[in-house]
């Protein structure tokens, strides 16, 4: 396998899904970042009054409640 295959291949693919209230998901965003606490850190930025989760391919990483965001 080449070195950009590899690179591509262990590349993270985060995805940040907005959640109604009924948990149906509203919204998916892609998200680019670095790591794990990068893609948290942009996906609590979104959060506006609805709950959103955070995937890396088909691993969860975080559930974001927005009572977790208010001040």
């Amino acid at each position: 396998m080449s070195e950009v295959a590899t690179a591509v291949k262990n590349t993270p693919a985060y995805r940040a899904l907005v959640l109604a209230p009924d948990g149906a998901v509203v919204e998916i965003h892609s998200l680019i970042a670095a790591d794990d606490d990068e893609a948290l850190a942009l996906a609590r930025c979104m959060v506006d009054g609805h709950a959103i989760e955070i995937w890396d391919g088909l691993r969860f990483i975080e559930h974001i409640d927005p009572a977790q965001t208010q001040p």
